[in-house]
């Protein structure tokens, strides 16, 4: 059976994007069609669309609510305790702020221009903080990047762990 493509297709590999509000998701559709995003799925779907197909798209997928389907939890609970306290207070000899000044509480976003983190794909999550540090990822605050490339592969696999179980 399909499933909703607002609430992905479970794989992880595509993000949540049902109730990210429409502001954000016009930007990251404007984003993927300019070329500033790249992505080989997002890039040409995004170019196709008029100004009017971005702001229908956005709205529409800001307005619906899907259910999270369930991966595989393979994540031990000391990485996900990892990604908490990354999440919450950051890592300080690194330079690191906690997630939650941004993304806020529970990775629930602060809209319209931050988008929620709980309940995000892990390997979503982990794969846009490789593309941040690697610097393919230029749509957000230049600050994102450079927290990204403080964190090493097991604070990224923490942090994706974390608000992975957070529905």
């Amino acid at each position: 059976m399909p499933q909703p493509a607002s609430g992905s297709d479970g794989s992880g590999a595509f993000p949540r994007i049902a109730g990210q509000s429409a502001f954000y998701l016009s930007e990251q559709l404007r984003a993927f069609s300019s070329g500033v995003r790249l992505n080989a799925i997002m890039s040409p779907v995004a170019k196709a669309l008029s100004e009017d197909d971005i702001s229908d798209v956005a709205a529409y997928y800001a307005g619906t609510t899907a259910p999270f389907l369930p991966l595989a939890d393979t994540a031990s609970a000391a990485l996900v305790a990892q990604g908490e306290r990354l999440a919450e207070i950051g890592n300080e000899a690194k330079g690191i702020p906690g997630c939650v000044n941004c993304h806020g509480a529970d990775g629930a976003g602060q809209s319209p221009t931050i988008p929620y983190l709980g309940g995000q794909y892990g390997h979503y999550i982990s794969f846009e903080l490789k593309m941040w540090q690697r610097g393919f990822r230029n749509t957000s605050h230049p600050v994102m990047r450079l927290f990204a490339k403080r964190l090493d592969d097991q604070e990224v696999g923490a942090l994706g762990a974390y608000y992975q179980q957070l529905a």
